[in-house]
């Protein structure tokens, strides 16, 4: 044990026994080279102490106390760093070596091998190790956090598609949206799937969100899809939860043996009535779609007088808020196409700049509830093509305010009749 101390005894000796700084740390990492301060080491440094051979410049003695009772944290670290090094992987340390710069071209290298392998623990442990460091540069940091998460964001994409996504969507374009090119034959292939059982479902709607912000659309194959979608839910399709609110106020029987369902001639109550408006939301504004479900339903139900009364009382309201809705929707279109600035189009998350041309078309015909109707859609569409053409702008523009409920049903039916026709002549001219 004795040579433990003997490092030490030569120090002090070398100084006369006066600790200045400079020699404390040096005993200090004489005592830290075998990561252990010894008993042997501690009960020399106390005896040399006690019997008063060691001097102490100004303040140099509580430094050094501290220094030596700091060393079994020192050692648990440089314990826990040797262990975390041991851990690294070995292929991604090859690229980068012991020393130097990290930069871009070996941040590609590890990302490389991300790819081929997966992202796993002892890549991911690594790779946290090297941001930790200062050897990476950060061009190098954000190349590679941004290629590490566009990848785990393709992965969280591919699994949405396999475990939500509408099946027969999801098959066509082989379980992945990402990067897969629709035209306008495949876009006529994914309306057959849409439209196969007559209904258009929020999955399918949900899926078709998905589609339109990871593929690549070809122009006239999303204008064919979206208008065939626009035209089938405004002259077909009904609010499925708005019947479901409607039902709760009748007698269902279900008979199995006939195949066919028995609504019993009970009378649909204000008290009930009520209740129904509070679970259809209605009031709040509802689209037109809404608004004709609930129109079918009053006429389809039975209702008494005063239930009636609440219907309408409640429609009178709902034609208000819809109004106002509408307006504060449209305004940020307008104001954004009067500055040229980009607005999010929800359906497809993309940025689109809305069409000057178009919203004052709009602007011009709309009526006193913000709305084109069958009575100004010829104005309002020769307006648009008075320059003889449909610009992209414009198209994304339609599809904007049409999503926003700005066109009657009726009027919607016109406009998108008159667009194909615009397409087709100019496509065949």
């Amino acid at each position: 044990m004795a040579k433990d101390r003997n490092a030490i005894r030569k120090l002090l000796k070398q100084n006369d026994y006066k600790v200045t700084v400079a020699v404390a740390e040096a005993i200090v990492e004489t005592i830290a080279q075998d990561s252990v301060y010894s008993a042997d080491e501690k009960s020399y440094l106390e005896a040399v102490k006690e019997n008063g051979h060691l001097t102490f410049t100004a303040g140099t003695e509580k430094k050094f106390s501290r220094m030596l009772s700091n060393l079994p944290l020192r050692f648990n670290r440089e314990a826990m760093s040797a262990a975390k090094l041991e851990n690294l992987d070995s292929t991604i340390m090859a690229i980068v070596g012991d020393e130097g710069e990290i930069g871009v071209d070996a941040a590609g290298q590890i990302f490389s091998l991300i790819e081929q392998n997966g992202y796993t623990d002892s890549y991911k442990y690594t790779v946290s190790f090297l941001y930790e460091g200062a050897r990476m540069t950060e061009e190098a940091k954000t190349s590679l956090k941004k290629k590490i998460a566009a990848r785990r964001a393709s992965a969280a994409h591919q699994a949405w598609v396999s475990k939500k996504a509408d099946a027969a969507l999801a098959e066509l374009f082989g379980g992945d949206f990402q990067g897969k090119t629709v035209d306008v034959a495949t876009a006529n292939v994914i309306l057959d799937i849409l439209f196969f059982d007559g209904q258009y479902s929020d999955n399918e709607q949900e899926t078709m969100a998905n589609l339109y912000r990871n593929a690549v659309w070809d122009e006239d194959a999303k204008e064919l899809v979206m208008n065939e979608v626009s035209s089938y839910t405004h002259g077909m399709s009904l609010d499925g939860s708005i019947v479901e609110a409607f039902k709760a106020g009748v007698i269902i029987i279900d008979n199995p043996e006939e195949d066919f369902i028995v609504l019993l001639d009970h009378e649909i109550t204000a008290e009930e009535a009520n209740t129904i408006v509070e679970l259809a939301n209605i009031g709040t504004g509802l689209t037109d779609r809404q608004k004709r479900t609930v129109e079918y339903c009053m006429y389809t139900f039975n209702a008494s007088d005063e239930a009636e009364a609440v219907f309408n009382a409640a429609m009178t309201q709902d034609a208000a808020r819809a109004a106002e809705k509408l307006a504060e929707k449209v305004e940020v279109i307008s104001k954004a196409a009067e500055t040229e600035t980009p607005v999010t189009e929800e359906a497809t998350a993309t940025e689109v700049t809305p069409s000057q041309t178009l919203m004052a078309a709009y602007n011009e015909y709309k009526n006193a509830d913000g709305r084109i109707t069958m009575h100004s859609a010829d104005e309002f569409i020769a307006a648009i093509f008075k320059d003889h053409k449909y610009t992209k702008n414009e198209q994304v523009t339609m599809r904007m305010l049409r999503n926003e409920g700005v066109f009657t049903a009726a009027a919607n039916r016109e406009i998108l009749a008159e667009i194909r026709r615009f397409i087709a002549k100019k496509n065949f001219a």
